[in-house]
């Protein structure tokens, strides 16, 4: 395509033109740009057979646009009756022959469309009250946790989004209120990072992402377009939907939802129903098959479905005691108020900036930080360390509410911006370092301490939402060193030592500036002058299997 208007116009068109909402103005916009364009005809074709076969990833360019269909063979269906698991139905492979079909289906909605258009104006019927009755339509986002957005995104509480527009969520979680054809309401929760987009008639479709749903107890059916297909539901039904990979698995938490394939060519192959507790989706082969595959519904795998208060963290003073015994210099359990005091010492003690909350678990207190617009954040007065360290380890837990770029500490050189230090968790996008991992903790240390650069350690797997994970940092020898929930999982060479006298930020990224603030609640922060040991690790995470509270961490899992 000349460049990426074009691109969006025509996605635009084409959604328009299958819902059968083209106006007259746009009908000939449509000609012209097919007739000015063979890369534009095979586009539209491609974009008309599978609109949302693939994902997009977070931060590129919608590539249904580009595929190549030419090695895809066509399939005999089979096992059409009993979608169940290991069933598959089949798509369209034949390129030549699709075209073809196309072409003429095309060809058809335009006239169609055009002679509707026509005798609308002879009727009286303006574009414009058109596009009032269906703006009432439309998605209304009412509501956003921690929501960064594209820069081409125009949502905004309160506001409709229009018809065609194409939405990315890079993190949070967006509240939607959408409405069916007869005006019933449903709610819908994306989390970021999601690809989604409106169709003409209202609804949405997600590209890539994850949602949950919620019927409000409604009359006639809502849809989602997803990867491979589309999603049903109606009455009191509840719904979450992953279409993060090559297919859409749509979970049934309540009520009964539906799901069809594109790709069905036999008319007697309806919806396959998900009754509640199970989860079903079609993943496509690379031979090209459509298989449907069926699970056990997980609400937990759902962010805006899970509570923070969902997993609970039990310490008491079996971990407090192993902790102390391994005498870091500074050790951080969160029980004061304005004052976080240091469990070893009278210095380096935390003052809050802005506005922490507490949680309480039995006997165990949590920090919760960003939940205000004032900040949220600890911040010393004392700088540490008093001299530069060849070794040293940071020791935490932590529970990021969802994927977000959040710094959990960093060592601040003292009226500047610049880092020695920093522990925090990344996004599927870093805006400040596109080199960085998405959804990964990040280690990160540089000598000297500058506002770029520096050594990365960075996890293996994506952090886990909402679930509390025990984190390592460690510097040992010229090796950083990353552990999580007690796993080596990554290592990376530094020869360099940590810097003195830098200031302790929890929380937040500066001291006295709120940005790329943790959302999250974190627990018992050591700090040693020193490496810790493989075996203190594990210690510590005995001492926490000896008490806990449930819901709670399973610390079973938690291995060396």
């Amino acid at each position: 395509m000349e460049n990426d208007k074009q691109l969006k116009r025509l996605s635009q068109l084409v959604s328009r033109v299958v819902d059968g909402d083209l106006s007259v103005e746009e009908s000939g916009e449509l000609a012209d740009m097919l007739d000015g364009s063979e890369d534009c005809r095979r586009r539209y074709l491609q974009y008309l057979e599978m609109d949302t076969l693939l994902t997009e990833r977070s931060g590129a360019q919608s590539p249904v646009y580009g595929l190549d269909f030419a090695g895809l063979d066509r399939k005999e269906a089979s096992d059409r009756k009993n979608c169940g698991s290991g069933g598959s139905l089949t798509r369209w492979g034949n390129m030549p022959r699709l075209s073809t079909m196309l072409s003429c289906a095309v060809a058809v909605l335009l006239l169609a469309n055009l002679c509707w258009s026509v005798t609308s104006v002879f009727l009286g019927s303006s574009d414009a009250n058109q596009v009032a009755v269906d703006s009432k339509k439309t998605p209304r986002l009412v509501a956003t946790t921690a929501c960064v957005w594209d820069s081409e995104s125009s949502a905004s509480v309160g506001k409709s989004l229009s018809f065609g527009e194409p939405i990315q969520l890079l993190e949070g979680i967006a509240e939607f209120s959408v409405r069916n054809l007869y005006g019933e309401s449903a709610t819908i929760l994306i989390e970021g990072p999601a690809n989604f987009y409106v169709r003409s008639d209202g609804q949405l479709g997600l590209r890539n992402g994850m949602l949950t749903a919620k019927a409000n107890h409604s009359v006639g059916e809502f849809r989602i377009d997803i990867p491979n297909g589309a999603v049903l539901f109606s009455g009191n039904a509840s719904i979450g939907v992953d279409a993060r990979f090559s297919e859409g698995l749509v979970h049934s938490f309540g009520g009964v939802a539906k799901i069809e394939s594109y790709y069905a060519i036999d008319e007697s192959v309806g919806p396959i129903e998900i009754p509640k507790g199970e989860s079903a989706g079609f993943v496509l082969k690379p031979d090209g098959e459509i298989t449907v595959s069926r699970k056990v519904a997980d609400e937990s795998s759902f962010a805006s479905k899970r509570s923070m208060s969902f997993d609970r963290l039990g310490l008491d003073e079996n971990y407090r005691d192993a902790v102390m015994k391994s005498e870091p210099r500074i050790y951080w359990r969160f029980e004061g108020s304005d004052i976080v005091h240091n469990e070893m010492s009278d210095r380096f003690n935390a003052y809050m900036k802005g506005k922490v909350h507490r949680k309480q678990f039995g006997e165990n207190v949590t920090a919760e930080f960003g939940l205000s617009a004032q900040g949220s954040g600890f911040v010393t007065t004392d700088y540490w360390p008093e001299k530069p360290l060849e070794e040293y380890t940071i020791e935490l837990w932590a529970k990021p509410s969802h994927y977000h770029n959040g710094a959990m500490i960093g060592l601040c050189a003292p009226n500047s911006r610049i880092h020695g230090l920093m522990l925090e968790i990344g996004a599927p996008y870093h805006e400040f370092d596109y080199h960085t991992r998405p959804n990964r903790f990040r280690f990160l240390h540089r000598a000297p301490p500058a506002p770029s650069g520096g050594t990365s350690c960075y996890g293996g797997d994506e952090y886990k939402v909402r679930v509390w994970q025990h984190i390592v940092a460690r510097k040992r020898g010229k090796e950083l060193e990353l552990f999580i929930d007690g796993k080596f999982v990554s290592s990376i060479e530094e020869k360099l030592p940590l810097a003195e006298n830098l200031v302790v930020v929890i929380g937040q990224l500066y001291p006295h500036r709120i940005e790329r603030s943790f959302i999250g609640q974190i627990d018992e922060v050591a700090i040693y002058e020193r490496a810790m040991s493989d075996d203190e690790i594990k210690a510590h995470l005995e001492a926490a299997r000896k008490k806990s509270s449930g819901p709670k961490t399973d610390l079973s899992l938690l291995t060396m």
